[in-house]
């Protein structure tokens, strides 16, 4: 039975505020053609500012903490007697600044290894045992990377008991999974180099934090002529410290050796609850759930089925596994789950708990349709919140419990200038998506509350589905949405509303719709604001909710005129996100499959459809105000796209309509009353995705125009080359 039911309560809810969107240029298609320009200027243009901190800061609540053992002033009395320092407090490998010195800047820098090896020898003895880490300077070749990271860094420390996995052994090159710290030199304190080793220190520190699922933070170290930056990141912020002179002061860069050198594994950013494996020939991960009696429970991973979570620096790094409990047999095909890792902010639930409350809700509206609406909502099995050293694994306790001071200034790191034109590997599971448009702001310092920390969490789902991006037949796109329609239904019946629909949220399991990454849900009747800045693809994002205002709300002095055309007489209700922002994704999540894709049996592309998905789709905005309701509110073209798709666009074009009609409805007033139109714009998306379903043929294949458009140029090149070899043979 379809959930068609109203809720029984009387009055509308009143939804808490939202805040403005943001999208990730990380999710634009620039990012992901593996061109390391794209790839770099993405992820400056993400971050856009980050906070500057004291050095006492950096070296109180980031660094990893001093052994007690460890004293810096007898250290540099040591270091004296063992001629690394000279009597007056000098480098002794530094006789001039590097600025001054004719030698090449590799050849320069490679001194600071005979004074970390030299701190590092004499903290051993002190200690009685060895560092943790070595530093690697001059290397002579790319650390390995999964990813096909190609930069190299100008020196690393690496750790002595590497982690990483060498499938097919290659020489002596180490791996990104063993290098916690990076470092960039430059002889000269020019901006010009100042900006270059900014740029690349953060493009390293996003390579480990995004490679590697193993981690929780990286850091850096950036040197213009003598003056040293310290970098730290993790999934709530990036952080650069003052700079200090490492020709003056000696203490802190006695610290900063001492610290790292000598720190833990998890002090460095590695987390024990994730194993790196080898299984034949493919690297695998063990990852450990706590369990309430006995050993922990392992999974192993047989696959990565969405990584590109992970590739911005901030956010939520999410990562989807395959993976089967471990066990002395081989695994079935029944025995695979879905692992989730990710790191929600700290204030908010974990999804399942989410999804529970749901349930709860439903039960209060229709208390015998519960087990119904399971069915469009993933099976959790196990679900925890990851706990490191017994205590819980989030973002504050990176920084050992001491927040971002309040006043830090802000260091924009937009990308002006590109460092390198090299390569890197796209991540899995990402949405296609639009071109990237750029946009530098400038903020003010930070202030309390700023800084949104994270919560690692895990959970272990039953179902293997694919995202509607995957489907490969458009019948089964508009089943998967029908069905996936009913979970979101009932939702919006029990009160909540979903906030992140896209083309990766509804899954087909087992031939069956299903709704996920329930992340960002919230109820309807929640009093409390929500302080996140959304994130993701900007595709799918509702007009209303891009522009942050409600755009069909009529002036009531002048009928007919939405606020577009013409000023309230009376102040605006503050915008909420409602059930219709959800529908609207919905639809856009329909548009998207059939304006990104062609049929298998389409040989030329029709008339003007890349420009078409271009104006529907034109990807990461972050101009304030602009949205995408004018082609909202145009009618669907047909004549741009395969004659197989024309009637769905029809049905399409439909529900754009009732949607609309809708808005408007609910907007009548500073009531903003969507329950009813919600009611009514449910009932014809599941009349129109049924109604398409019923005159799509089995035989409609989904192809991207990009591979129709490839393959029609590379025929064209090839016909170019058969004619050109044709007429030399005849000469």
């Amino acid at each position: 039975m379809e959930p068609r039911t109203p809720p029984a309560k009387a009055s509308t809810p009143t939804a808490a505020p939202d805040t403005v969107p943001r999208s990730k240029h990380v999710s634009g298609p620039l990012f992901h053609t593996g061109d390391l320009t794209h790839g770099r200027t993405a992820v400056l243009q993400d971050l856009q500012h980050i906070p500057v901190v004291s050095l006492e800061y950096f070296k109180d609540a980031i660094l990893p903490p001093l052994l007690p053992k460890i004293n810096i002033a007898s250290i540099r009395k040591s270091l004296v007697k063992s001629s690394v320092l000279t009597e007056d407090g000098r480098w002794k490998k530094f006789s001039v600044e590097p600025r001054h010195d004719s030698r090449t800047e590799p050849v320069v820098f490679e001194s600071l290894k005979s004074i970390f090896d030299g701190i590092v020898s004499e903290v051993s003895d002190v200690l009685q045992r060895s560092s943790t880490l070595r530093l690697v300077e001059r290397p002579s070749a790319t650390p390995l990377s999964h990813r096909n990271n190609s930069s190299r860094p100008d020196a690393y420390l690496l750790l002595r008991k590497k982690k990483s996995i060498s499938i097919n052994p290659t020489g002596q090159r180490h791996s990104w999974d063993d290098i916690p710290v990076s470092f960039e030199f430059k002889k000269s304190p020019s901006e010009d180099d100042r900006v270059n080793n900014e740029q690349k220190i953060i493009w390293s520190l996003h390579s480990i934090m995004r490679d590697d699922p193993c981690r929780r933070s990286a850091f850096g170290v950036t040197i213009e002529n003598t003056e040293v930056r310290l970098w730290f990141t993790c999934r709530a912020l990036t952080v650069v410290s003052h700079r200090f002179d490492f020709f003056k002061d000696v203490d802190t860069l006695i610290h900063l050796f001492c610290s790292l050198a000598f720190a833990n594994e998890v002090e460095l950013g590695w987390d024990p609850t994730i194993e790196r494996v080898l299984v034949g020939d493919q690297i695998q991960y063990d990852i450990s759930f706590r369990s309430t009696e006995g050993p922990p429970t392992v999974y192993r991973t047989v696959e990565i089925i969405s990584d590109f979570g992970a590739d911005a620096l901030r956010g939520r790094g999410t990562r989807i596994f395959k993976a089967y409990k471990k066990k002395e047999s081989a695994p079935t095909e029944k025995d695979y789950v879905v692992i989730k890792d990710a790191w929600r902010d700290s204030d908010r639930m974990r999804e399942d708990l989410i999804l529970e409350k749901i349930f709860e809700a439903i039960a209060e509206t229709q208390p015998n349709k519960v087990d119904d609406a399971r069915q469009y909502f993933l099976t959790v099995l196990q679900a925890e919140d990851v706990m490191v050293d017994n205590e819980t694994d989030n973002t504050l306790r990176l920084l050992h419990g001491k927040d971002i001071p309040d006043g830090s200034p802000l260091h924009d790191v937009t990308a002006e200038k590109e460092p390198s034109q090299r390569s890197h590997t796209s991540s899995v599971g990402n949405i296609p998506s639009a071109p990237l448009q750029l946009m530098r702001r400038n903020l003010p310092a930070v202030k309390s509350g700023d800084v949104h920390h994270k919560q690692h969490f895990r959970i272990v789902f039953s179902e293997l589905g694919e995202p509607i991006f995957d489907l490969k037949k458009l019948d089964g796109v508009l089943q998967t949405l029908g069905d996936g329609l009913k979970g979101l239904e009932y939702m919006h019946i029990a009160g909540w509303v979903h906030r992140d629909v896209s083309a990766g949220n509804v899954l087909r399991c087992n031939g069956r719709g299903k709704i996920t990454d329930l992340e960002y849900a919230k109820s309807l009747t929640s009093s409390s604001e929500s302080h996140d800045v959304r994130t993701g693809t900007a595709d799918f994002m509702a007009c209303e909710v891009e522009g942050q205002t409600y755009l069909c709300l009529l002036d009531r002095s002048v009928k007919g005129k939405s606020n577009l055309e013409a000023p309230l007489e009376d102040t605006p209700p503050p915008f909420r996100f409602n059930p219709l922002h959800d529908l609207e994704s919905w639809w856009w999540v329909l548009t998207w499959v059939l304006y990104y894709h062609v049929d298998s049996h389409t040989e030329v592309l029709p008339p003007r459809h890349h420009d078409v998905y271009r104006w529907l789709f034109p990807g990461v905005t972050l101009q304030p105000g602009r949205t995408r309701f004018d082609a909202l509110q145009t009618r669907l073209r047909r004549d741009t796209s395969p004659k197989s798709f024309h009637s769905t666009i029809g049905w399409a074009n439909n529900m754009r309509i009732k949607l609309l009609e809708c808005y408007h409805t609910a907007e009548q007033s500073s009531e903003v009353d969507y329950k009813k139109p919600t009611l009514e714009s449910t009932e014809e998306f599941f009349d129109s995705l049924k109604a398409a379903r019923d005159m799509v043929t089995e035989d409609v294949t989904l192809v991207p125009s990009h591979i129709i458009k490839k393959r029609n140029a590379d025929l064209a090149l090839a016909n170019d080359v058969g004619q050109i070899v044709s007429k030399r043979s005849r000469q």
